[in-house]
């Protein structure tokens, strides 16, 4: 993964769980060209989609939460 796509998918982790924003606008406001390259990059910087992440997350809701999976991908890294 190039520094600029972690760059931008480091950036809307942390916001994306936490709004009701179509995912195209999350992805512009991120710098991503596109909602599928968000898509794409984020699957494969998460191993999931950045769907899958906000409706995993959002149920948990919280920071903690986020935190751990931000912990757990930079051990894997």
């Amino acid at each position: 993964m190039n520094y600029l796509d972690q760059f931008c998918c480091e950036r809307v982790k942390v916001p994306l769980p936490d709004t009701d924003l179509p995912m195209k606008t999350v992805a512009f406001r991120a710098e991503f060209n596109s909602g599928e390259q968000m898509r794409k990059v984020f699957l494969r910087h998460q191993s999931l989609t950045s769907r899958d992440f906000r409706a995993r997350f959002k149920t948990a809701r919280g920071m903690d939460a986020v935190l751990r999976c931000l912990q757990q991908t930079s051990r894997g890294a």
